[in-house]
């Protein structure tokens, strides 16, 4: 089966909030071999936090091969929507150390929400300067010409 079904499918999941279902899809993108193909791996780790499935989510990123910054972005969100603030900023300093990656606006929405969850002000004004960093801001102005 095509990539194009199995999102549909996982879009679906969604919307008729079926955990059941996602966990089925995944084994049917498993046998396909298509685990890693494309948006995939990303797609199924937003659908397992939407449908309520933050373990399945932190499995499959844990797995992934490549993770890249709309993985952390899903996985950070899928923490804050299963109301796992603490998560989403205990695994913030793993996206920059072992990904090397520089955070988004994306990345910067889930941070935000969590230290608000939290009533965080102090986390907050430590990570923010990590965000306003050169490289944040050049990319920040590179994305929105």
């Amino acid at each position: 089966m095509l990539i194009s079904h199995y999102l549909h499918q996982l879009q679906l999941c969604v919307r008729r909030h079926t955990p059941l279902t996602a966990k089925n899809l995944h084994a049917q993108i498993i046998k396909a071999g298509l685990e890693y193909c494309g948006p995939l791996p990303n797609t199924l780790i937003d659908r397992y936090g939407k449908c309520g499935l933050i373990q399945d989510a932190l499995h499959l990123f844990d797995e992934m091969p490549h993770r890249d910054h709309v993985s952390w972005a899903s996985i950070l969100t899928a923490h804050n929507q299963a109301n796992l603030p603490h998560l989403t900023l205990s695994m913030f300093p793993s996206m920059l150390k072992d990904d090397e990656l520089v955070p988004d606006h994306f990345v910067l929405a889930s941070l935000v929400k969590a230290c608000t969850a939290l009533g965080a002000i102090r986390k907050a004004s430590k990570c923010m300067p990590t965000l306003c960093c050169p490289h944040f801001v050049t990319t920040m102005l590179s994305s929105h010409p």
